[in-house]
Formats: structure tokens, C-alpha cells, sequence
């Protein structure tokens, strides 16, 4: 079966020790660790350079079986220093981190190009591999913008990340990946959508960042499939924020949500 990770946005109120006790406890095989916040409203904590909290995330490490997949949130804009980004991965490789999320959002096609680029350059030196994902509020919105972006860069250091909730309101397509042709993911993340339809991009945006559902529970027809066309070996990032269920605490949230995502997986891919 595949391996679960946990997700930084899934258990959010905690810090990023806190999320790799909670990981261990409501067994997954892997974390994911928000090094640079996604929002100014999000908790921010220091990462670059020999601070408290690396400093307690690794002695944390130290004591469980799980091991972080992927750091995030790197946003590549019209403004970006790709060299702003080596204490992230100076971090990340202390941490035993393999994949970054990156969120590519500049309209200038050349300079985004030239930036990925020169991210895949700096990530290598530290066995880090960024994930460009796609979001739909983004300029590289669908998976066939990410395809063939990464294409276009052709750097064997550099690929795409599947968020199916992402996958499924930009209308992507399963026979868009066939297209791919550069380095394949180490991770994706599995959720499903809360409502069938949505009014607008304001309500994509927020059911993105605080309602999704567990595997199957949704309206995620073809949510199977979008799993199937991936590569087997790829760390499955559960990534389900529910603000409709404060009265739960993290752990439990992971727990049922490990069970969820694991039933799920069972029925559609060893049943």
C-alpha cells in the first residue's frame, strides 16, 4: 500500500515538533513541514540557521520511526531571490526532508523559467526535489500548465505535484499527464471537495485552505483514477484542513484521517 504522509495544513494550530509527535501517534510514515508560512495570518517559525525550534524538530526525529517528506511552501513570484531560499534547504536536509513544495505564480514566462531553474540548481546541492504544483488561483493554474512548464525546463531536478482537490476544480484532465515526460514525483496529495460546485474562485480558495474531505467522502468522481495515473511508490501527503470540525483536537483529526485515507486506498487499490 502506499505510504501516508501527513500534512502541515492538516494540523496547522500545531508547531512543526508538535506535528512530527502527532505523525508518529496517529501513524503515518512521513510529515511534511511548513518552513515558510503560505499566508501572513499563519504561525511563522525560524528555520535558517542553527535556531530553537530545528533544533527541537530534529531531537524529535531523533525518537520516532517517521521521517519528513517534504518542506514547503516556496512561492516563485515576479519578485523572487532564489538565493533566499539556501537556508530553507540548509534546514531541509538536516531534517531528512526529499521534496519541496513550490507554488509558481509570475506571468512573465521567461523569468518564471529562468527562477525554476535556477531553484533546481540550488535544491540539487542539498538532495531536495521542488514539486511545482498547480493551483487553480495561480498563473500555472492546471496540470497542463505544470506539465508543460516542467517540460520546457527539462531539468531532471525539478517536477510536478498532484493535489487532486486542485486536480479536480481546474478541470484537469488524466490524459494531460501523458504528456509529462520530466522527472516523476516522490509525493502527491490526497483530499476530496466538499461541495459539488463552487460560486467562484473566492469559495475554490477557501475550501483549499480550510474544507476539504477525506478520500471518498467528496465529490471527487474519478479520484481513483487521478491516484492510478501517479507512480506507485510516491508518498501519498494527506492534506485535509476541516475548519467545520474545531471540536476535534489534532491527533484525533489524524487519526481518523489516517484510517479514512487508508480504507479508502484499500477498497480502490487492493480489494
Amino acid at each position: 500500500m502506499y505510504k501516508l504522509s501527513l500534512a502541515a495544513l492538516t494540523v496547522l494550530e500545531l508547531t512543526p515538533p508538535q506535528m512530527i509527535d502527532c505523525a508518529q501517534q496517529a501513524g503515518f510514515d512521513y510529515v511534511g513541514l511548513r518552513l515558510i508560512p503560505a499566508t501572513p495570518q499563519e504561525p511563522s517559525y525560524d528555520f535558517t540557521g542553527d535556531t530553537p525550534v530545528r533544533r527541537e524538530c530534529l531531537a524529535r526525529l531523533k525518537d520516532v520511526d517517521v521521517k519528513v517528506e517534504d518542506i514547503e511552501i516556496l512561492r516563485i513570484t515576479d519578485q523572487v531571490d532564489i538565493a533566499r531560499f539556501e537556508p530553507i534547504f540548509e534546514s531541509a536536509k538536516l531534517l531528512g526532508a526529499k521534496s519541496a513544495l513550490v507554488a509558481a505564480n509570475d506571468a512573465n514566462e521567461a523569468r518564471l523559467i529562468d527562477n525554476l531553474g535556477r531553484l533546481a540548481d540550488l535544491s540539487a546541492q542539498y538532495g531536495i526535489l521542488p514539486h511545482v504544483e498547480f493551483m487553480p488561483w495561480l498563473t500555472v493554474a492546471t496540470l497542463k500548465d505544470a506539465v508543460s512548464l516542467v517540460n520546457t525546463i527539462n531539468h531532471k531536478n525539478l517536477s510536478v505535484l498532484v493535489d487532486s482537490v486542485h486536480f479536480h476544480r481546474s478541470h484537469s484532465d488524466v490524459s494531460d499527464w501523458q504528456a509529462y515526460n520530466g522527472t516523476m514525483p516522490r509525493y502527491a496529495q490526497l483530499c476530496d471537495v466538499p461541495t459539488k460546485d463552487v460560486t467562484g474562485m473566492d469559495e475554490i480558495l477557501s475550501q483549499a485552505r480550510g474544507q476539504r474531505k477525506a478520500p471518498g467522502e467528496g465529490y471527487i468522481n474519478n479520484l481513483a483514477e487521478i491516484i492510478a495515473m501517479l507512480p506507485k511508490e510516491i508518498a501519498l501527503s494527506i492534506e485535509i484542513p476541516e475548519r467545520d470540525r474545531c471540536h476535534e483536537n489534532a491527533l484525533e483529526r489524524a487519526i481518523r484521517l489516517n484510517h479514512a485515507s487508508k480504507k479508502w486506498l484499500k477498497t480502490h487499490f487492493l480489494g
